[in-house]
């Protein structure tokens, strides 16, 4: 039929109330394939009319009116995602409302579905989806519980041998790993790796989407703790099953936390060669390739990491078509690698770049996503380095306004909040040395400190916080000369370096710095500790290799510097090399 005998179709019999049931599912048929054939929103709503008039005429059978149930599901989802193809998903509100009566109805589905029904796993499996990608719009906690709920039932229900059963436990993992990303409960993190891992075991190698999942929970578990020894074993069932073997892909294997953020690359280098371009994983699949390149620069320091990662994330926002809910995501994503490849090389386009791609995410995303404090903290970053570069305050000051923002936004996890706070004590900091106003020093001290005091001491990020800590106390001793700003500035510093793995790429930076601040202290107080340190520290920094030759010559330049020093005051030692 053509669209216009559709058209005539259904427009025929609109008031009737009399229609039997196979012609009300023939004009949900024609209805829906008007839909397919315009795109038109209001073909489905007339389907989904039809449907409801199908589901009052039910007879009181829970099978017959499970199958009408099933049917107004599958078109509030199909409308949900039309909306959000057809970029309407920005506005929410409407998008979300057909999302919800779509769960309403697929609990209620679920309610007559009998214990022993084959359909029930799958029932519970789509609810938990549709509850997750409602949580993803609307940050409510409670979706993700019900979602994680569901998904286990559904997993529990089905045998090894289905064919759904490594889809169930994929969707599983995710569940529990957007909960652990919102609320950072470690133990859903190590249940959304496991039911990864058991999910790409029970399926064929090749499956791009489960290796997907495994990588981006490996690289979250990384990513948070820095030390993955405790799964061992799943990452060994992992390699099993993906039979990763490429020695090339080990060339940075230093720790076993490092270990296992070569394992999450292999799996996305494998997943991405196993993904079609034009399939829906491409992008998802691109971005979180990048991300891991990325922090693998920052633990191991190759730029060719840093390019790969610009590269890899640059094309994931080039294929996600504008109005999809993870482009502000994507273009977060290359925003970041492109700030830090600014900061390494001091290319200024790097950073332009990087400041237009977290101005699109912020423009493009709702205040209510849960990412959006995410997005302002970034831009605010990015902005304070633009500030640092051109010397201008105007910059600094919407960067501070910014990070307010988002520490006032949506729930925040603890790890947010502390990023956050580190942030924003770092760019009060700039504007202090900048315009010497003494309220800025007075809540940099507070905010760094409150970044240092919700982290865990084993988290990766802490030996940053505290460098920022110690370089807020050391502004102010520049300019006020206090002893006591500078032993704080020395003491976190001193926790800086002790808590940075001893091959960290940046490690020697942060001795210079620690070198820095026992000199200052030693010509205040002529302590020959601090002067014995300086040069044990140095000689640390000069004896890493780890360190860029770059690195290497400044603590060198030190070295030479303080042996000279001494010796004209009469303090000479031997110092190997």
């Amino acid at each position: 039929m053509s669209e216009a005998e559709l058209r005539a179709f259904t427009g025929k019999g609109n008031s009737s109330g009399s229609d039997s049931e196979e012609d009300l599912k023939i004009r949900i048929y024609a209805s829906y394939l008007l839909f397919e054939m315009s795109n038109s929103g209001n073909a489905l709503e007339e389907a989904i009319l039809w449907t409801k008039r199908g589901i009052v005429a039910s007879p009181p059978d829970k099978q017959a009116l499970n199958e009408w149930l099933d049917i107004l599901v599958t078109l509030l989802v199909i409308l949900h995602h039309s909306q959000q193809l057809a970029g309407r998903i920005a506005e929410a509100t409407e998008a979300i409302e057909d999302l919800s009566r779509a769960i309403d109805a697929m609990k209620t589905a679920i309610s007559l579905t009998p214990d022993d029904s084959p359909d029930l796993a799958d029932r519970l499996n789509n609810l938990g989806l549709w509850l997750s990608t409602r949580f993803e719009r609307i940050d409510m906690v409670e979706d993700l519980d019900y979602a994680v709920e569901a998904a286990k039932k559904a997993v529990k229900l089905t045998p090894e041998s289905h064919q759904h059963y490594a889809g169930y436990l994929n969707n599983l993992a995710n569940s529990h790993g957007k909960r652990f990303q919102r609320t950072s409960t470690v133990d859903d993190i190590n249940c959304a790796i496991e039911a990864s891992s058991r999910a790409v075991k029970s399926t064929s190698r090749k499956h791009p989407s489960f290796l997907n999942s495994l990588g981006v929970w490996l690289c979250a578990r990384f990513e948070t703790s820095g030390e993955l020894m405790d799964l061992d074993h799943s990452i060994e069932a992992a390699r099993r099953a993906v039979d990763i073997t490429s020695p090339s892909l080990r060339k940075f294997e230093r720790t076993d936390s490092v270990k296992d953020l070569n394992e999450a690359l292999d799996i996305f280098t494998q997943c991405l060669g196993a993904t079609p371009r034009d399939g829906p994983n491409f992008a998802s699949t691109l971005n979180n390739l990048g991300i891991c390149h990325g922090m693998r620069f920052e633990r191991a320091g190759s730029i060719a990491d840093l390019d790969h990662a610009i590269e890899r994330t640059h094309e994931s926002v080039v294929s996600t078509p504008h109005g999809h809910p993870q482009l502000p995501n994507r273009l977060n994503s290359l925003g970041n690698q492109l700030r830090a490849r600014f900061q390494r090389t001091g290319a200024a386009q790097d950073l332009e770049h990087a400041i237009d791609a977290a101005e699109k995410a912020i423009k493009i995303a709702t205040k209510t996503h849960p990412h959006y404090p995410t997005y302002l903290s970034s831009l605010a970053n990015k902005l304070s380095l633009r500030s640092e570069r051109t010397n201008e305050v105007h910059h600094l000051d919407r960067a501070i306004d910014l990070i307010d923002e988002a520490i006032q936004g949506t729930p925040l996890s603890r790890d947010s909040l502390a990023a956050y706070y580190n942030n924003l004590g770092s760019s009060l900091r700039t504007r202090y040395e900048k315009v010497g106003r003494e309220s800025d020093i007075a809540r940099a001290i507070e905010a760094s400190n409150k970044a240092v005091d919700l982290t865990a001491r084993d988290h990766p990020d802490i030996s940053s916080y505290l460098n920022t800590l110690s370089n807020v106390f050391g502004s102010r001793f520049h300019r006020a000369d206090s002893l006591d700003d500078l032993d704080r500035c020395i003491k976190n510093i001193t926790k800086a370096v002790e808590a940075m793995p001893q091959d960290h790429p940046d490690r020697s930076v942060i001795i210079n710095s620690l070198g820095n601040g026992l000199d200052k202290r030693f010509e205040v107080t002529k302590s020959a500790g601090d002067r014995d340190s300086q040069m044990q520290w140095l000689l640390q920094a000069w004896n890493s290799k780890a360190a860029a030759p770059s690195q290497k010559n400044t603590s060198s330049w030190f070295c030479c510097l303080r042996i000279h020093t001494a010796k004209r005051m009469g303090e000479g030692q031997c110092i190997a090399a």
